[in-house]
């Protein structure tokens, strides 16, 4: 393990006010991907690694190739851990500037000289970097814009510590490994955590696409990267220019991948994935390289997609492992596969098929590939959100609003949105009584804490819906606690100035979503224990650029989804069902293998819990809801036994 240390005083500030002590962690020997500098080598070993007035940065106790990168210039220095996918055109920029040979960090130090804080929005790859300014005697820290390499931090009386691994940071002197109660319960009611909290609750996310800066001023934080910017209208990006310019930025963003080494693709029989993979293998054809190796899972029938899987990898001259999801989820069943893994990671399971997934890593690395490309993001930036019907029925577009509900009629055949009273209901009316029932709420929630014979626990937190089932956050003092949340939440969701569009606000939802983030800082934990790395080229932040200003209309063309990719993907691979394929039902598989193993699963817990002990859960209602699902809440049940379980090992109880 790696630590950089920042001991001693800030100039001016009093001698027993806090130091700093910033420590980086990597979670296998590769973190940097280059080699150590002679000058990280000599601070493994307790050499300083700046002198003067400020605090002192060393690295502590570590072999030179564990190191993040490091790099020393007049007036600061540069940590950096990561892939920079544009360092050719960096230092073409910066050449005068730059040694022979320069590392990345060097790069993002003489970048942060050049142009300041600026720098950070030059920047592309999946990244984090923290970097001492001597002149300013502040600490910057940021992570990539779309969060592909996770950053976390923690204070305590006399240090901030830094660091991509939060179990690295809990093993710290003075960090608490105290649960964060309230963002478990946010959990249970699939709110998510708050967007810079973790499940521990002195541990923090630095925020994708953000800077945040420690000093003797105190902490100030600040969006470098904004693809929609608040005080603005989006910029529309001509119809006629769109295919072209979306076909040159997805080539750009696959080719930046496959530059960091041979690859591997997750290829499922989906548009996404599909799409990354014929894009992959035309790339390595022409520079005469190998073509990248097919990843697939065979799900039972009838939701196996071999056929496709098959034909899209055959067609493509890719070499493929297809392995029976049985096999892949292990003799046990995926459901007890995922709790064992949950156990092990920082944050509950996120994506209930990894352990799947981790044998196709496996795989993947025992044949020499060192990168996967999946096609996650799809969804996200392909698609067009039913939401912006709100937008359409206030416009009187009633042509574009029926054209919206038969693209996701098609899209999502098994879900109710294919009737139009179903889209209406849940994305236009439903939002508005919810935002107006939010508001009442607040105002009641306000009342009850400036008169406590209202009742902390009454109708305020009632109408506030702190937990979806009444068993869920019993102990009064968390439910007022997750009450106050969520006020202060749809605060500052509530935009000065008015309701903007409905794209707008899905759009802002989407880029600060702590969702996404969490699924990327799983993948980034499991393809480093398993010896690769995870990339996803439609979280490119070039690409998002594009596509946040093309209308939905040119997204969702001839009233089929993802109309960028789809006629491409038809003509490629006919014969396949690109041209007419909906949304995969892999999440009704998931209800049924939950329903088939859940109580077995909740049979193991046994008359102990976590979550009972902790105040979140109400452990014999639970029980009993666990023995007795009703069906459409069985999802439920895999969100309760994987946070019981991951609770028992982080917090002692249970055992």
């Amino acid at each position: 393990m790696t630590a950089i240390r920042a001991e001693g005083s800030y100039p001016g500030e009093h001698r027993d006010g806090p130091a700093a002590w910033l420590a980086w962690y990597g979670e296998r020997a590769d973190l940097s991907h280059e080699p150590a500098t002679r000058d990280s080598q000599r601070a493994a070993h307790g050499g300083a690694l700046c002198s003067g007035g400020g605090p002192q940065l060393r690295l502590a106790g570590a072999p030179a190739d564990c190191l993040p990168g490091l790099a020393e210039a007049p007036g600061c220095r540069a940590i950096f851990g990561g892939v920079l996918y544009d360092r050719a055109e960096l230092a073409s920029c910066l050449a005068a500037r730059l040694p022979r040979d320069a590392s990345d960090a060097e790069l993002v130090g003489q970048a942060y000289l050049a142009w300041g804080e600026d720098a950070l929005a030059r920047l592309r790859g999946a990244f984090a970097l923290v970097i001492w300014d001597r002149r300013k005697n502040q600490v910057l820290c940021a992570r990539d814009p779309l969060g592909m390499h996770p950053l976390f931090y923690a204070e305590t009386a006399g240090a901030l510590l830094l660091s991509p691994s939060i179990d690295t940071l809990l093993r710290q002197p003075g960090v608490s490994s105290e649960l964060n109660r309230a963002g478990m319960v946010d959990a249970l009611a699939r709110r998510w955590i708050a967007r810079e909290e973790t499940y521990f609750t002195n541990v923090r996310r630095v925020l994708p696409a953000h800077a945040l800066w420690f000093g003797p001023g105190g902490r100030r934080m600040r969006r470098y990267w904004d693809p929609a910017p608040r005080d603005r209208d989006i910029a529309w990006i001509p119809d006629e220019e769109v295919q072209p310019r979306f076909d040159a930025l997805l080539d750009q963003a696959v080719g930046r991948r496959l530059a960091l080494g041979p690859a591997g693709i997750f290829l499922s029989g989906g548009l996404d994935s599909a799409t990354i993979a014929a894009r992959a293998a035309d790339i390595c054809r022409r520079d005469g390289r190998q073509p990248p190796l097919a990843l697939s899972i065979d799900f039972p029938d009838p939701y196996s997609e071999r056929t496709v899987q098959r034909g899209v990898a055959a067609a493509l001259g890719m070499p493929q492992v297809q392995i029976p999801f049985g096999e892949a989820a292990g003799a046990d069943g995926i459901f007890a596969a995922g709790l064992e893994l949950s156990r092990s990671l920082p944050a509950p399971l996120f994506n209930p098929w990894a352990p799947a997934y981790v044998r196709l890593m496996r795989d993947a690395r025992h044949q020499g590939c060192r990168v996967i490309l999946t096609g996650e993001g799809g969804d996200e930036w392909l698609g067009v959100s039913p939401h912006i019907a709100a937008d359409l029925i206030r416009s009187m577009d009633l042509v574009g609003a029926y054209r919206l509900w038969r693209s996701h009629a098609r899209w999502y055949p098994s879900v109710r949105w294919g009737t139009v009273h179903g889209m209406l209901w849940d994305f236009v009316l439903r939002p508005k009584l919810r935002n107006a029932w939010r508001g009442t709420a607040a105002v009641l929630h306000r009342l009850s804490r400036r008169h406590p014979r209202l009742g902390p626990g009454g109708a305020a937190n009632a109408m506030l819906r702190v937990a979806p089932e009444p068993w869920i956050a019993p102990d009064s003092a968390l439910r007022a606690q997750v009450a106050h949340r969520l006020e202060e939440s749809w605060r500052a969701a509530t935009p000065p100035g008015g309701a903007p569009s409905a794209y707008l606000q899905d759009l802002w939802a989407r880029l600060d979503s702590p969702r996404p983030w969490l699924s990327l800082e799983e993948n980034f934990i499991l393809g480093r224990r398993n010896g690769v790395s995870i990339h996803d080229p439609l979280w490119d932040v070039d690409l998002v650029d594009l596509l946040v200003g093309v209308r939905p209309q040119v997204r969702s063309r001839d009233g089929v989804s993802k109309a960028l990719v789809r006629s491409g993907l038809g003509a490629r691979f006919p014969g396949l069902g690109f041209e007419t394929q909906s949304k995969s039902a892999l999440g009704t598989l998931i209800q049924s293998l939950t329903a088939a193993e859940a109580g077995k699963a909740a049979r193991a817990l046994g008359g102990r819990w976590a979550l009972a002990e902790l105040g979140i859960v109400d452990s014999r209602r639970a029980a009993e809801f666990l023995e007795h699902p009703a069906p459409e809440k069985s999802w439920r049940v895999w969100d309760i036994v994987n946070l019981e379980v991951w609770a028992r090992a982080h917090c002692g109880a249970g055992r």
